[in-house]
């Protein structure tokens, strides 16, 4: 079975050293059967088969605003791990034994900035 791809272009880019919210919006189809409403859910960022850093509900790094959109709030200390390449995170709903994947690959700009974090 293939695995759901999205590539992020025209948003912006996560910026090495500096804290941004990352905004995904889902259809209503897959939000209900996956009942993504509710329930813990983690965001792992990965470049190069490496976890660099893992989003949570538990500690309010992911929201959920309401209209089918998932907020990730990515410290400037998570993007200070990154290198400046598309990074790619997924999502895992509940915990433990009955913790499972939500669909879907998604790969977000990281790019350096231009302007140091001083």
């Amino acid at each position: 079975m293939a695995v759901m791809r999205v590539v992020f272009s025209n948003v912006e880019a996560i910026k090495i050293g500096f804290g941004i919210t990352i905004e995904v919006g889902f259809g209503q189809a897959l939000w209900d059967a996956e009942q993504m409403e509710t329930g813990r859910m983690r965001a792992g960022f990965h470049q190069d088969g490496v976890t660099l850093w893992t989003a949570d509900t538990e500690d309010g790094s992911i929201t959920r605003p309401g209209n089918r959109k998932i907020e990730i709030s990515l410290p400037a200390s998570a993007s200070a791990l990154m290198l400046p390449k598309h990074v790619t995170f997924d999502f895992v709903r509940g915990e433990g034994p009955d913790a499972r994947a939500i669909p879907g690959r998604f790969h977000w700009p990281v790019e350096t900035q231009v302007t140091e974090n001083a």
